[in-house]
């Protein structure tokens, strides 16, 4: 020390004693004016990412913070609001982040050293408390050493259901989910009341699949999937109950999630029950059996549009992947429910049994005309004896099926002819027209004006012009005659007559939309037979009808006529 004075005297200067260094202490009140060195370690002033568990089972939900998600994962960040604030200066809730280019050229301001972020032991505890618990806590700027602590609400915690909160949605979605299905399933069975009963009863007077197979549904479920599968089928096909953004309305009400693959669903839920048709011998049941597999079998009949398209592409290439997979056939399973009971059963017993022997045999007709092959079902003399005169003339339209795809021999042919005059002297007679007009060609007019009083009428007269116009172009006696040309133009005239005749009834009885297939049946037979353009337009119109208002596949050679 002398000598630190002898050198200061003997230089002129003012000796001043040195002081004792004061070393830097990691947090207390220290000199945050202190220049830290660029290798000073810093801490992110946020949390980066909080994971969630709101159940033992459940997996975590991550919870996101408000940083900018661009930034790099090496990017250190920190709140603006701590920009220029002394450690001692209480710290504002975080809101923008800096990148750590900014922390070189002032680190002072930009970050917030590691000494900052420490906290003594007996305050570690509040520090660290979870996210969970800082929701509840008051938000507080100040921290007990003076440094205030980041809030967690910015990080979107409260956006978080309590468990409480979670049962309480779930319970409201099912039960939202419960009434829209409510609400589809009361739709679907109302537009089968409605729309498509009647497809059903055409030629029963009873109305048996209007009144009674509802009623009867309600305590049989298979019946009831195969009615919402038939109507979602139907009304999935027509663009009238449509709303502009592709949903299904009907009757003011929307059907939920209701699609083609709805119907599926439904026949899927209703065909397993026909699996113990053979082991069932309680009346009432099989007649329920039946009525779904009637159901059902209407159903395919829809759904059977690409089964050509398909079998085509298969026996071209069979190992092509573009070859569509082979589709399941579920008529020839529900055709084969219906042979299986006794033919006795069907006359003899409840009303819904024979009502659906004579919906099954008109099924076999359509089905037989449309693929090409005779109508595989029972028929006894009894049932004919006990028929009604409607479906005698259905059953004899059946038998001329029959006999123009298996054999068409001659011997048969008169046997039919002969069948067909019995007819018309004793059952035609009872199902006159109530009005028949010649069609008014001058007027652009091509099919001809023809009421009758009721649709059994109208199917039993539709019947018996299918097949009498099958026994004239079919004839084996026209390449007998000794002028065989002029017979088979005679035999085309009357046969594009009755074809004419067909389409005139079910475009004068649009209230009844099966009078449509089976005037399409009639272009699909014969539509060849005309060249005439207006009278070819003429029947394009009626396929039109029949694709819009039946939402049944157009058969491929009537695609000619759209």
């Amino acid at each position: 020390m002398r000598d630190m004075q002898s050198r200061c005297r003997s230089k002129g200067l003012e000796c001043i004693r040195p002081g004792r260094r004061k070393p830097f202490r990691q947090g207390s009140a220290a000199n945050f004016d202190y220049r830290f060195p660029d290798s000073q370690t810093w801490l992110r002033s946020n949390a980066r990412e909080f994971r969630l568990y709101t159940s033992s089972q459940g997996r975590a939900q991550r919870i996101p913070t408000e940083a900018d998600p661009n930034l790099e994962d090496d990017a250190l960040q920190v709140p603006t609001g701590m920009q220029g604030a002394s450690p001692g200066t209480p710290l504002e809730a975080p809101t923008t982040l800096s990148p750590i280019s900014q922390a070189h050229e002032n680190p002072s301001n930009e970050w917030v050293s590691m000494s900052t972020q420490v906290t003594p032991p007996s305050h570690q505890s509040d520090a660290f408390q979870s996210p969970i618990s800082s929701l509840n806590a008051p938000e507080s700027n100040e921290d007990h050493g003076g440094v205030s602590r980041p809030s967690y609400n910015h990080v979107g915690l409260e956006h978080i259901p309590s468990p409480h909160k979670d049962h309480t949605q779930v319970h409201q979605e099912k039960h939202h989910l419960a009434e829209a299905h409510q609400i589809r399933e009361a739709c679907l069975l109302a537009y089968y009341v409605d729309e498509l009963s009647h497809w059903f009863d055409i030629a029963d007077p009873l109305r048996s699949f209007e009144i009674l197979v509802p009623e009867r549904a309600k305590h049989y479920p298979p019946l009831l999937n195969a009615i919402y599968a038939v109507s979602a089928r139907h009304i999935c096909r027509l663009r009238q109950y449509r709303t502009p953004d592709g949903r299904i309305m009907y009757r003011d009400q929307l059907l939920h999630d209701t699609h083609p693959g709805t119907a599926v669903e439904y026949m899927l839920k209703a065909l397993p029950a026909l699996r113990g048709f053979h082991t069932t011998y309680d009346e009432d049941t099989r007649g329920l059996m039946v009525a779904t597999a009637i159901i059902l079998r209407q159903f395919e009949e829809m759904e059977d549009d690409h089964e050509d398209d398909e079998e085509e592409a298969k026996q071209a290439d069979p190992d092509s992947p573009n070859t569509p997979p082979q589709r399941v056939n579920f008529l020839s399973i529900i055709s084969t429910v219906l042979k299986s009971s006794n033919t006795e059963e069907w006359s003899n017993h409840s009303s819904l049994l024979k009502a659906s022997y004579w919906i099954a045999l008109r099924q076999e007709i359509y089905y037989g005309l449309l693929k090409g092959h005779p109508p595989d079902f029972v028929q006894t003399p009894q049932i004919y004896a006990n028929a009604s005169p409607t479906n005698r003339l259905i059953i004899h339209a059946s038998h001329v099926t029959a006999w123009h795809f298996d054999g068409r021999s001659e011997q048969e042919w008169l046997i039919l002819k002969q069948q067909e005059e019995t007819l018309e002297e004793t059952v035609v007679k009872q199902f006159e027209p109530i009005l028949s007009l010649p069609p008014k060609k001058e007027d652009g007019h091509v099919f001809p004006i023809i009421w009758y009083h009721s649709a059994i009428g109208l199917t039993a007269m539709q019947h018996f012009l299918l097949a009498k116009m099958i026994l004239l172009a079919e004839s084996p006696l026209l390449v007998q005659s000794s002028d065989a040309r002029s017979a088979f133009r005679e035999a085309e005239l009357r046969v594009r007559s009755i074809a004419l005749d067909i389409c005139g009834i079910a475009i004068q009885h649009p209230k009844t939309p099966p009078a449509l297939v089976n005037a399409a049946l009639a272009i699909h037979l014969y539509g060849h037979f005309f060249v005439d353009h207006y009278e070819r337009q003429a029947l394009k119109g009626v396929i039109g009808r029949f694709r819009d208002a039946c939402a049944w596949p157009v058969p491929r050679p009537l695609q000619q006529f759209e």
